[in-house]
């Protein structure tokens, strides 16, 4: 009989000793994975949303967006995308195939020498390939193997350092530019979901990790030198759109590691609290070729309107902001439109709240925006269609480095379905000018309609 217990307790010592080695090698859950845009405790909820509508529509639209991407010929930001949306899928199915798929896609980007390789190429396309390889690693963390997990693990973690100390030729070092939001933000999310001991790690500890306690600061300084504290975004509204698609959720990871009740927005980073005012109040569900929207930017005529900033805004923002922010979302959200991204997709179901209060932006205090600092003013009628009319006025003289181009005191008016005053964006020429611009007296008019010109 003794011998017998002594079988069979060696048989089980055994058998948890092949069971083991089997879920290391399966590629099954050894740290908790997903933690950046949302934990590991929440994939189930979110899988299961993706049954029902409005959530059901949007998975389908990234079904669709998948497969564009992989029959287009890609550049690496094509490439970088499909490698997205392909995670995505797989985050939102737990179908394994799509985690191969994704490894696949992968692969495919860290091979190209001129972006992965390449140290000190464009910073911007390696910051987005940077974002692209960290959302990959995330969400595809439980089905990848230990070897495809090392392998990302890996060339990510090269390509965080690569941005973080260098944006390549013709970079802007100026710490308000969008470029720092770029560069510190894709860095900070890709160290928060690469720092393999934050299972083992609880709260403040997480600041432990060198990487994350330089970028934070980094991260702060921009925010902090990019908002007016009313929270306009100094480059002006289309540059904000860009900057906070790589912030935002770079502070979500960073949230999510550490806990709300250590890192409170409102003591980090609390200019960013009003920065969605200026968004609301000054863009129109005008139908644009490839967006969703039309705002009246006031630098390099950007008045295309990024839909990114809704979902991500229904996860950062104030409670009190939220039911405005849903109407905002829903406002520009057509499924017919080609200007939906997956990433717009995929965070509208991850942070999208079908129960969330609705309010239309009229019963707040949103018709107008107005930022003395920066000396700003947006003018709105109402909030109902593409029928709305904004009207923006910039009265400042002064406007940040990068970005100082002779538009600089103008005004924009959209809405009732166009555009009818754009501006003139960075030109040095004085035609078609919406404000009274003197010229230099060097300056040497050219009429083209001119005798001999």
């Amino acid at each position: 009989m003794n011998m017998l217990l002594k079988h069979l307790y060696k048989s089980k010592l055994a058998l948890v000793f092949i069971l083991f080695i089997l879920k290391g090698y399966s590629g099954l859950a050894v740290e908790e994975h997903p933690r950046g845009l949302f934990g590991y405790e929440k994939l189930n909820d979110i899988r299961e949303r993706v049954h029902r509508e409005p959530y059901h529509s949007m998975f389908k639209v990234l079904i669709d967006r998948e497969e564009e991407l992989s029959s287009a010929e890609g550049n690496v930001y094509k490439q970088a995308s499909l490698i997205k949306t392909r995670a995505f899928i797989f985050a939102l199915t737990g179908d394994d195939n799509w985690g191969d798929k994704t490894f696949e896609a992968f692969q495919l980007l860290a091979s190209d020498p001129l972006f992965v390789n390449n140290d000190y190429s464009f910073g911007l396309t390696r910051a987005a390939i940077l974002m692209a390889f960290s959302l990959s690693y995330d969400l595809c963390y439980n089905t990848w193997s230990n070897k495809q997990r090392n392998f990302a693990h890996n060339i990510t973690s090269r390509l965080m350092q690569s941005v973080s100390a260098s944006m390549g030729p013709s970079g802007n070092y100026v710490i308000e530019s969008n470029w720092m939001g770029v560069r510190y933000g894709s860095a900070m999310f890709a160290a928060v979901v690469l720092n393999d001991t934050l299972a083992a790690q609880k709260g403040e500890d997480v600041l432990l990790s060198s990487h994350i306690w330089d970028l934070k600061e980094r991260l702060r300084d921009h925010v902090d030198a990019s908002h007016t504290p009313r929270g306009w975004f100094v480059e002006s509204m289309g540059y904000h759109d860009y900057d906070a698609s790589f912030v935002w959720p770079a502070l979500i990871a960073f949230q999510n590691a550490t806990g709300t009740d250590i890192l409170a927005f409102d003591e980090y980073v609390p200019k960013i609290l009003n920065a969605l005012d200026q968004h609301i109040s000054g863009t129109v569900s005008i139908p644009a070729k490839s967006r969703l929207g039309i705002k009246p930017d006031l630098a390099d005529d950007n008045v295309a309107a990024g839909f990114l900033k809704w979902p991500l805004a229904l996860r950062i923002m104030p409670q009190e902001q939220l039911p405005f922010i849903r109407w905002m979302h829903d406002y520009f959200l057509d499924f017919k439109k080609p200007g939906l991204l997956p990433d717009d997709v995929f965070y509208s179901i991850v942070f999208y709240d079908d129960k969330q209060e609705k309010r239309s932006p009229t019963e707040g205090d949103y018709l107008n925006y107005v930022d003395t600092i920066q000396g700003v003013a947006l003018f709105r009628n109402t909030f109902e269609d593409s029928t709305d009319i904004v009207a923006a006025f910039n009265a400042s003289s002064y406007r940040k480095r990068g970005h100082a181009g002779p538009d600089n005191l103008t005004f924009r008016i959209a809405g009732l379905g166009n555009i009818w005053v754009v501006g003139g964006g960075r030109t040095q020429d004085p035609y078609g000018q919406t404000n009274l611009f003197p010229a230099p007296e060097k300056y040497e008019y050219v009429r083209p309609w001119s005798e001999g010109k």
